[in-house]
């Protein structure tokens, strides 16, 4: 089984605070999923699920973006665990 985490690449987010905060550098985002209208439509109806976490603004903004995205796709980072034990994180 494999672990992907979502991310979106800094080069598409305009807000310069954002970009550093919320955005990835696209060498990391190694898989791109494409997704289709009805995929879209699941993604914000499921979106509501997470209004607390979130906010109304949160989700506005993520639909928003969603229903503006031409591309249709979503970035994903394959997790990859670590291959030794260590007891710093400094090494």
């Amino acid at each position: 089984i494999n672990l992907f985490f979502v991310g979106r690449p800094s080069n598409l987010i305009v807000d310069p605070e954002r970009k550093i905060l919320a955005g990835q550098d696209v060498g990391y985002l190694t898989t791109k999923v494409s997704y289709s209208e009805k995929n879209r439509d699941a993604f914000i109806h499921a979106l509501a699920c997470h209004k607390s976490q979130f906010g109304e603004d949160g989700l506005e903004q993520m639909t928003k973006r969603r229903n503006n995205d031409d591309e249709k796709v979503v970035y994903l980072r394959k997790f990859v665990g670590p291959t030794e034990n260590s007891n710093s994180v400094f090494n």
